[in-house]
This record gives C-alpha cells, structure tokens and sequence, in this order.
C-alpha cells in the first residue's frame, strides 16, 4: 500500500480489521487510527455507508470491517451496498460495490412536468385574464374549485411547455438549455466531419467540443455553488453526498423492485401501488392502541360528541373573510413545489393577473363561510421512495412523499397565520413548549436542560431526566382529541368548522411511475405534506405534562419531551419522577398516543455513585442510559460534554472525508466552494456546539 501512494485513480476494499467512527464503528481503536491516517495522506475517500459489514453470531452484533476507500476523484461515482439476507456461510456479509462512469439516465415512468423555465408567462398571464372574466363563481365549492383550477391548467397548457411523462432523461442538476445547444452544435459539427475531413471542418469540431467543455464546467460549478449557498450548521452530511453523487451523474435507481408482501409478490406496476398504498394507510389505523385506549375513545366520544358537529360562528377577528393582502403575503414564502392531482402550481398563482387573485380569494372565502373543502383538497398522490440502507423488496422501506392540492396549502398557510396569532396572544401555549413558535428553537429546550443539570451538580444534587420518545406520533394523532383541544381553546366558528373537514374523508393513492393505485382512506394522524399540520399536533401533545406535580422540570419541543427532578434525598426524588411518569402514561392512554418504552429512557445526573434505581412505564422497566442525545446535543452524567466533543470531532472527520471527495473534481476544487462548505458544515457544526453548551 505505501508504494502505491495515492496518485490516479484506485480503489482499496477487504477485510482492514479496523476499527474507526468514521466508517461506523462505536469507537476508534489503534487499527483504524493507522488506516485513517494514511487515507488522509494519500487523499482517498472512504465511501463505506456507515453499516455493520461483520456479525458475531454469539452475541448478536455487528462490527464494520470491512472497507472500500477510493481516489477522490472517484469517490461520488462509487456505491457500496451491503447484503444482510445472508452471510453465505461466513461472518461477513456479501458486499456490492459499484462504479458508474457515465451519466445516468432515468427510465422509469413518471408524471408530466411543468417546464417553467420555458413558460411564456405573458401570454399565461393574458389567457388567465380573458377567461377570468367568464368565471361565474357559482354552485357548490367543489364546482367552484373545478372551474377556477380548469381555467388556470387551460391556461398554461398553451403558455407553458410539459415534459413528456416517460423515456429516459438526465438525472443531473447542473443540466441547462444552454448545454443542450452547445452539445447539438459540437454533435452537428461531428457529424459535418465525418462526411468530410477538411481541415477546416477540423477546427470547427475542436472549438464546438472546447465551447461544449466550458459550457458544462461553468454550468457545474454554478450548480454546485448555488446548492452550497443553501447549506447551513444543520445540514444534514448525507443530503451534501447525495448532491455531489447527483453532480456527477449517478442518480439514484428509481425503480421499484418486486415487492414482498407476507406470502405473496407484487411484480407488476398496479401490484406495486397498491402493496404501498395498504402500507401506508395501515401505519395512520389504530392497531397501535390497546383495548383500554379504544375503550377510553368511545367513552370520550360519548360525553364529547359535539366536536363532529359544525360549530356557530363568532365575531372573532380569527373568523374573518380573507383578503388579497393575505394570499399575496402566503405566496412570498413559496418555492416551487410539486403540485397535487389538480396540477396548479405556486408559479401559476404568482403570475395569475389581479381579477384570477380576486377569484381565488373568493373561493377561499366561499370554502372559509360553508366550513366546506373540496373533495380533491383531501386527496393526496403519495410518491415512495425507498429509507436509505433498507431493503427495497419490503413494503415498510419506504416513505411516502404526499402531493396535495397547492392552493389549500396556501390556504392553510393563511388560516395557521391566524390560529398561532390567536394561540399566542391569548398566552394559551404552554411555556415548556418550544416547537414551531415564532421566536423559539431547540435551544430554548437544551438550555433549560442543561442549566438545571449544572444548578444540580453545583448543588451536590441529583437529578433524575426521563426522556419521551411517542410511538409514530404524527401519524397517530387522534383527530376527534385535537378538535377537543381546540374547542377547549375557544377555537369555533368559521376556523374550527374549517379544521373538522379538513381532518376527515381523506383519502391517499401510490403512485409507481405513472401507475396509481386505489384509493385509501386515512383514519388517524394528521395529513403528511400539509401546512397546518405541525401546528395542530402541537396543540394536541401541549398539555403532555400539564398535570404533572408542583416542582418538576418541563422541556418539550414538538413530541421531543424531558420531565426532571433534582433533590438531595434520592429514594424522594425517584419516587416524585415515577408519579410524573404514571401522570404521562395516563394521559398518552387518554388521548390515544403511546410512548415507546424501548426508546424512552431516564438518566441520573450526580457527581456521586448512584445505587439501582428504576422507573417503570405500562408496566415494564425503563431504560436507564448513560448518555442520550437529546435535540442534537449530546448529555452524560456527570455533564462533562465529553460524548458531545467526540460527536462533533466524529462529524467533523466525515465532513473532511466528503470535502476530499468534492476537491477531486474540476468544479468543487476551487477555494471559494471549499470554504463555503468548510463555514457551513464544519465551523457551523462547531459553533452550533458552543451555543449549545452553559
């Protein structure tokens, strides 16, 4: 290995028996210490993905071992896979490693596509006000809804070109106009040459194939600039590697595999759809809830039945009709979007002429005063795509990616302005809450956390931490509780009649390639993709701790929930914090959530030895942990950050793994892109550790 240094383009793999965090091991032993130094000196890249590669039959866990580090030039091109059906008779598993040279071309079906960079938005804009004027308004919401999306979809079925819905296309990002022009020159003029050999038609060829090179490397480097620029401290390293593969043509596999489903195999298009869709729709039923939960449901139900029922309006500002001002101050904050089954995108609405905005609006009110969604506002395509590291032959390794309706978005996006205007200036969210609150984040949590951890050990105290994690959360959330909440609020009228239809009678189809499936219907949870979402969950999770005795500590942000105790007397404090956890156990029982007891966890705080102790949740034991991360920031017990530095340390390591790999490439190698990704992954992980830490 020293001989052959680490100029060109190689690739090392095998069993290295090295132990090392960044290729996934729990620790860095004196192995993986040598290999990583010598990765670094020779500029190689390792591109294992983080996943057991060995396994101790007798103990049941896995080590990573076995390692494949490439040249950094190589390194965005290379695909490493681990096997875990078998071990065919050894240890290690089999390993696949993979390495596309080419661009990637997708061939999977897909939806036609708006192609707004080509659109002609005067001519839109001058087909939407023609017409605008025949809109008449009139009939029920659903035909108002047909009338107004028919208009604009007509409308820029002429003003903007569709990308055809199948064949093949390029995957890469960097892609322009500009370089398909410059490709069907240089191609025009090889051809030219190809019937004869001039030297004139020589030098044409060689400066059409010189133009083509600058063109695509600016067209790269601009690409992979503007993607810097969006990068920040909380980035996720995995999305940065996910781009840079993209840039170099090395697009994802699209397709669908033939899928498991118990007994059975799903291998045709309509199969496939319709496997997902039952996955999907099974994870929002109550499966989840015991048979005391169900029962507490239906008594609640029967002394609350009212929340089914639309209530009386009130002369409350929140119940207002909306205004022009609104819509155009939602639309400010709209990125292009995918748009749902009714094909209106954001771009549509934002070069839509004054008396279209007008007709909007009016629909909106039309929808606001009769407390009545179109059907097709509650109707979602869901798009899988396979969870990294997960076997895409089984139904439950994808997640689903819901397209609705942009002009309800935009329209919750009015309504949740309203609600959380409502919510906080009538002080009615709790304190401990920081989640999705204008003016909060996770380091309003952790600072309290770690603040009354240090008050405790400065006080030779104990503190005992227990730390919620809630079973599928969103997904199910009971919406008969939320509308209970809400109605405890005071929320009526207008903007709870609003909700009541927007949680029900909504439905989901798959979509593989161009193929849907049938419909499904959503029971519980919120809907995945919605604007308004976030907000009603924290509604419903608030008042987690509200009955909670005098004296306990409170964090909580979103479902992330800490409940503490700090005292002198150990066998008290122990005593007040399993009262806590039988308050929160009642109330998760109350209103149909279920915290995970493999996941929750408690911890003691204290600069002394501290005996067994144990707390209990549903009747089985919980975790006591040493070290948990909590929002990001990891907590020992004795709060030295030790844990915390190595995690940052860890991550800083794999984002210097990934710069190597971007410097091996033309585009990514000049010092301006390197250091903004420097500021933004690495000084930024850092500087978020500081602002984390008392």
């Amino acid at each position: 290995m020293g001989r052959c240094g680490g100029g060109g383009k190689m690739i090392w793999c095998g069993d290295f028996n090295a132990h090392n965090e960044i290729w996934g091991s729990g620790h860095t032993d004196g192995n993986g210490a040598v290999v990583e130094e010598y990765m670094e000196g020779c500029g190689m890249v390792c591109v294992n993905e983080g996943g057991g590669t060995r396994v101790n039959i007798g103990k049941g866990t896995e080590s990573c071992l076995d390692l494949m580090w490439v040249s950094a030039a190589m390194a965005g091109r290379c695909e490493w896979r681990v096997m875990r059906d078998s071990t065919v008779g050894s240890d290690h598993y089999p390993i696949v490693c993979r390495f596309e040279a080419g661009v990637c071309m997708q061939s999977r079906g897909h939806g036609k596509r708006w192609c707004y960079e080509k659109a002609d938005w005067i001519k839109f804009k001058y087909l939407c006000e023609r017409e605008g004027r025949k809109l008449t308004m009139e009939g029920s919401v659903n035909e108002c809804a047909q009338e107004l999306t028919s208009m604009l979809v007509a409308a820029a079925e002429v003003a903007i070109p569709v990308s055809k819905g199948g064949g093949r296309r390029r995957v890469v990002p960097w892609w322009t106009d500009e370089c398909s022009k410059r490709v069907r020159e240089r191609n025009k003029a090889f051809r030219a040459l190809r019937r004869s050999m001039t030297d004139t038609k020589v030098l044409e060829y060689q400066r059409k194939r010189a133009e083509t090179r600058r063109t695509i490397k600016r067209a790269k480097r601009e690409a992979w600039r503007e993607f810097c620029s969006t990068i920040g401290m909380g980035t996720d390293i995995g999305r940065v590697w996910k781009m840079f593969r993209k840039m170099l043509g090395k697009g994802g596999n699209a397709e669908i595999p033939v899928l498991v489903v118990g007994d059975a195999i799903a291998m045709t298009g309509k199969e496939k759809a319709d496997a997902l869709g039952v996955a999907f729709a099974k994870v929002h039923s109550g499966e989840h809830l015991c048979e005391e939960s169900k029962r507490r449901r239906c008594e609640i139900l029967k002394q609350k039945g009212d929340v089914l029922h639309k209530k009386a309006g009130t002369e409350e500002v929140m119940d207002a009709e909306f205004t022009k001002f609104e819509l155009t101050k939602a639309l400010v904050g709209c990125r292009r979007s995918a748009p749902g089954e009714d094909r209106v995108g954001y771009e549509m609405v934002k070069k839509a002429p004054d008396n279209v905005m007008e007709a909007i609006v009016g629909l909106f009110n039309k929808v606001w005063r009769t407390g009545v969604l179109p059907d097709g506002w509650k109707q979602a395509v869901v798009l899988p795509f396979a969870k990294p590291g997960k076997d895409p032959g089984k139904v439950d390794s994808y997640r689903p990616i819901a397209l609705t309706s942009n002009l309800c978005k935009l329209m919750e996006k009015m309504i949740v302005k309203r609600l959380i205007f409502y919510l906080e200036s009538k002080g009615l969210m709790s304190e401990a809450q920081s989640g999705f609150r204008r003016g909060r984040s996770t380091m309003d949590a952790l600072v309290v956390v770690s603040t009354e951890i240090a008050k405790a050990l400065a006080m030779k105290e104990k503190m005992v931490v227990v730390y919620f994690d809630i079973e599928k959360a969103y997904d199910t959330m009971w919406r008969e509780g939320v509308l209970m909440k809400l109605s405890a609020l005071g929320v009526e009228g207008r903007m709870y009649n609003w909700i009541l239809d927007f949680l029900f009678d909504r439905y989901i189809q798959v979509r593989v390639g161009t193929i849907l499936s049938e419909r499904y219907e959503v029971a519980n949870g919120t809907p995945q993709g919605s604007v308004i979402s976030p907000v009603l969950f924290t509604i419903m999770i608030d008042d987690v701790f509200r009955d909670v005795g005098r004296g306990m500590g409170r964090a909580l942000y979103a479902d992330d929930g800490a409940l503490w105790k700090r005292g002198k007397n150990e066998k008290f404090v122990m005593r007040k914090m399993q009262e806590a956890v039988d308050v929160v156990e009642e109330w998760s029982k109350r209103w149909g959530f279920r915290m995970s007891v493999t996941k929750s966890c408690f911890m003691v705080y204290s600069r002394r030895r501290v005996g067994e102790v144990r707390l209990h949740m549903y009747g089985q034991e919980l975790g006591r942990v040493l070290e948990f991360k909590y929002l990001g920031l990891w907590f020992d017990g004795r709060l030295t950050w030790r844990k915390h530095v190595e995690f940052i340390e860890q991550k800083c390591r794999k984002v210097l793994n990934l710069m190597r790999a971007v410097a091996g490439v033309d585009w990514g190698a000049d010092r301006r892109t390197l250091l903004c990704m420097y500021q933004a992954l690495e000084h930024g992980a850092v500087q978020q550790d500081i602002e984390g830490r008392p």
